[in-house]
């Protein structure tokens, strides 16, 4: 406290040299903005090390997947896409697209690149859907029966009503998304749309999101749409062209006017809403200047950092330059009268401004604790810039008074009334601390009787959250979004990765070993069953006596594939299927010679093991809120059809695993070796399925991963298949599940954090016990009003109770720190309650109106999220102020804080 009383006089002797270091420290921090970076990639929200996370990048890698960007192009034509404009736009796009920087020929599809069954002429080889160019009507309805045929693009490529068509591309890794979105979307724009034919185009999947988000982050921030990309944004369908467009300024522009209002209406005083307003403005730019040097990109979470400096950097003014009022007599007009006046302010109001701004830093550094790193940063930064506020608050506001003089700040009129609109206001607080005081049983039973109700309100607490709940409902992205989830199988993906354990044993047997159709190998095997399918090479060995060569010069071999296999006397007996030919054909080498063997087991050609799969994607694909499923099975079943599709029963899978192998090798042929590893691996031991959610949200997605893995343990694991989740839906549920758990946890460490230095601030674990009740009674009443209204716990939602903590407290200290100063100088301890609210009260409510408006700010956020949370932290702040001034009076009443 001395430290800070240093400061004050130091400025207020020297304000020159106060606002000198004040701009240069500001000017050297400024730069720091241009190395600003932003990061709405959703991975940096989850922790490092996560095993979602870890997994889905094994998966990512084994398959070589990358994030499909979706565009879809939408005509009214009568016919639908099957008219010959329309494909023939298709395939300019589709051009234009695989030329963009990194994207590799597999990485698209569309009509335009994908094989039909049909055959070029004179050839073997299978033509493209679009080759040639359907253009008469016969040719049109040709590709209409043949895409409904092959079923695997119906609801992938062509809408379910035929009125759209979808062009997918693959997100190079190491693009910028923000940029190659922009790029996408003039493409799309130029060569992928004709309006006056009615044909829309929208860019829609998980990268776009974030690019989008990102954008409405910057507009949030106040950055000019010029800067913005505005044109590339805002001529598709899929953008939110109609925000675009309008006019809509930033938050943080918006919340600065919004409370230098309130302290304009509050004190009469163009420098009451001047002096504000400079500090926040020093504050946000030395924060940021300060993040940009440090290379600390904006998050998701730190994109709402100026607008809660610029709530809360502005609470320290309000109670200096209401204080400075209070104290002015009216008529003192000398340079050192006022000079000594500034001196009286500060003196009395910085101890509770520094231990306002001290337990509000540490009520956001809990947020420090958490394994996010944008978590962290958000909690971090936010503290430092509320420190940083208060240093500004000492010096350069003290400097600022001193210079601007007594002839702009003192009083004019003859009452304080006439020039002073919250003076009405002192004797209402006053009766107000007389009513808490009489009736304290009665404000702790009505708080008890909250609190009890409050429990069923937050026993209905949820949590929920989603991508699309981050755009506009009536935005053309939602809107679009929606759209392609109701025509198509769905815009968010769930990759299924499922295992089986491949099997690889050499060795040799004796002779005797071997009869017409089954074979004894002295190993074991915990699972003999899983055998059943696997391939068996026998080779005679070089040197043995009956050794024969073929006509090639190479040792005799055969290979069949194992019908049964049991295990008896520690060695394994594997019969052969009869139709595979017998070993009694083979050449047998003399009686004692030795014969080689090979056993390999690749479980993806295995009929036992594909059925499984198929049953797999037959349940996921009946589950509510399941578009489709695509996988090996329903692959393998096409490939079929495609090899023989005038034959009843081609669509089927494979009945031998030489029938498998030929049917993933005519797979490679028909989509190409690429896109068979995108399918199964090089060892047929792993394979892809993937999973088309509708309207994917944190509470649908947990239950399809929960019933998955419940179907898993009862039919797969019993038969060695394991399953792993991957795909952008398994990275937003680790996202929101982390974010809100590490959010719950940082509000009782708040909560803990402010009742520590609360009790040392004030010398008493009672007087940090009456700091922290009011915000906490807020939460739980918010909590409550959550559960009762249905608005769950997402990303953004869950912030508001460790803000409001961090917050809410100011309130109490001002409060308990004017009741100690009066009851130490008079000893009257109920008289020093009415005397310190009628002081402090009107400052409070000043307080609360400008912080919850500037909070109210939020609302206005393109990001939905956002302005809940802007709703949740107005409501709270309210719920700071009654319980401050209704319960902190009642419970000084019992007994008196310490005088100091």
């Amino acid at each position: 406290m001395r430290l800070g009383r240093r400061f004050t006089q130091a400025s207020i002797a020297c304000p020159w040299r106060a606002l000198l270091i004040g701009a240069t420290i500001t000017a050297a921090a400024a730069p720091g903005l241009f190395q600003l970076e932003l990061r709405t990639d959703g991975r940096t929200l989850v922790p490092v090390g996560a095993p979602e996370i870890e997994t889905d990048r094994e998966v990512r890698r084994a398959f070589d997947i990358r994030d499909p960007i979706a565009v879809v192009l939408q005509t009214d034509h009568p016919q639908g896409v099957f008219n010959t404009d329309t494909l023939r736009r298709v395939g300019a796009l589709t051009e234009a697209l695989s030329e963009l920087d990194g994207v590799r020929p597999f990485d698209i599809a569309s009509l335009a690149t994908e094989l039909g069954f049909r055959h070029r002429a004179g050839t073997l080889k299978l033509r493209r859907l679009l080759e040639p160019l359907p253009e008469t009507a016969t040719a049109l309805n040709e590709l209409r029966s043949d895409i409904s045929r092959i079923q695997i693009y119906d609801g992938i490529l062509v809408s379910s009503d035929s009125k759209s068509t979808a062009v997918l591309l693959g997100t190079p890794p190491e693009a910028n998304r923000a940029e190659l979105v922009s790029k996408i979307r003039r493409l799309a724009a130029a060569t992928g749309a004709a309006p006056e034919t009615g044909e829309t185009v929208a860019v829609l999947g998980a990268p776009v999101a974030e690019a989008l988000l990102g954008h409405h982050i910057l507009a949030d921030l106040g950055v000019p749409e010029g800067l913005l990309g505005a044109r590339a944004w805002g001529d598709t369908r899929g953008s939110d062209a109609a925000v675009t467009r309008s006019f809509r300024p930033g938050m943080v522009p918006v919340a600065v006017a919004v409370m230098g209002l309130v302290f304009l209406l509050a004190f009469r005083r163009a420098v009451a809403a001047l002096l504000p307003l400079i500090e926040i403005g020093i504050c946000l730019v030395f924060l940021f200047g300060l993040m940009g040097w440090l290379g600390v990109p904006v998050y998701l979470t730190t994109s709402v950092l100026p607008v809660i400096l610029a709530a809360v950097g502005a609470a320290d003014e309000i109670h200096i330059f209401r204080r400075y009022l209070d104290l002015d007599p009216g008529s003192t007009r000398t340079d050192a009268a006022h000079r000594d006046l500034v001196g009286v302010a500060l003196d009395e109001m910085a101890p509770p401004v520094i231990n306002t701004s001290i337990t509000t830093a540490v009520a956001f550094l809990a947020f420090a604790a958490s394994p996010l790193a944008p978590v962290r940063a958000f909690g971090v930064f936010t503290a430092i810039g509320v420190l940083v506020c208060m240093i500004f608050s000492l010096t350069v506001i003290p400097a600022l008074l001193v210079l601007l003089g007594p002839a702009r700040l003192a009083r004019t009129g003859r009452t304080k009334a006439s020039v002073d609109p919250v003076a009405p206001a002192i004797s209402a607080f006053e009766r107000l601390a007389g009513f808490a005081v009489r009736r304290r049983l009665a404000v702790f039973a009505i708080a008890g009787v909250i609190l009890v109700v409050t429990a069923d309100g937050v026993r209905r607490l949820e949590v929920q959250d989603s991508w699309i709940d981050g755009f506009a409902a009536d935005g053309g992205f939602a809107r679009a979004t929606r759209s392609f989830d109701r025509e198509f199988l769905g815009s968010h993906l769930l990759r299924i990765g499922v295992e089986a354990e491949a099997t690889e044993v050499e060795g040799k047997i004796p002779s005797e070993a071997l009869d017409a159709f089954d074979v004894r190998l002295p190993i074991s095997h915990d699972h003999p069953e899983r055998l059943e399918g696997c391939w068996l090479g026998l080779f005679e060995l070089p040197g043995e006596a009956g050794a024969r060569a073929n006509r090639r010069g190479e040792l005799r071999e055969w290979t069949t594939w194992i019908d049964r296999a049991v295990e008896a006397n520690g060695q394994l007996r594997l019969t052969m299927p009869r139709t595979g030919g017998s070993a009694r054909f083979w050449p047998r080498p003399a009686e004692g010679d030795e014969i080689g063997f090979e056993l390999s087991c690749k479980p993806l050609v295995v009929p036992a093991t594909l059925r499984r799969i198929a049953a797999l994607e037959s349940y996921v694909s009946g589950m509510s809120g399941v578009g489709g499923v695509l996988g090996p099975a329903r692959y393998l079943e096409t490939v079929g059809f495609m090899l023989r599709p005038e034959a009843e029963d081609s669509r089927r899978l494979p009945g031998t695993p030489r029938d498998a192998l030929n049917r993933w090798r005519n797979y490679g042929a028909i989509r190409g070796s690429e896109r068979l590893g995108q399918l199964v691996d090089t060892g047929f031991s792993q394979g892809l399925v993937t999973v088309y959610l509708e309207d994917a949200n944190y509470r649908d997605t947990e239950r399809i991963l929960r019933e998955v893995r419940s179907y898993e343990q009862e039919y797969l694991r019993p038969h060695g298949l394991r399953l792993s989740f991957a795909g952008d839906t398994v990275v937003s549920q680790a996202l929101i599940g982390a974010v809100v758990t590490t959010q719950v946890r940082s509000l009782l460490l708040s909560l803990v954090g402010i009742l520590i230095v609360a009790a040392l601030l004030g010398r008493s674990l009672r007087h940090g016990l009456y700091c922290v009740v009011p915000p906490a009674f807020a939460v739980a009443v918010n909590f409550a009003v959550m559960g009762w209204l249905d608005i769950p716990l997402g990303v953004a939602t869950s912030m508001f109770a460790g803000m409001t903590l961090g917050v809410g407290v100011d309130f109490a200290i001002h409060l308990l720190a004017r009741h100690r100063r009066v009851a130490s100088r008079t000893g009257a301890n109920q008289g020093a309650i009415a005397t310190a609210l009628s002081v402090t009260g009107p400052a409070i409510l000043i307080d609360a109106l400008a912080v919850g408006l500037g909070f109210g700010v939020l609302v206005l956020s393109r990001v939905p999220a956002n302005g809940r949370l802007g709703g949740l932290l107005m409501a709270s702040v309210l719920g700071c102020f009654v319980a401050t001034v209704f319960l902190v009076p009642a419970l000084l009443t019992r007994r008196a804080v310490p005088a100091s």
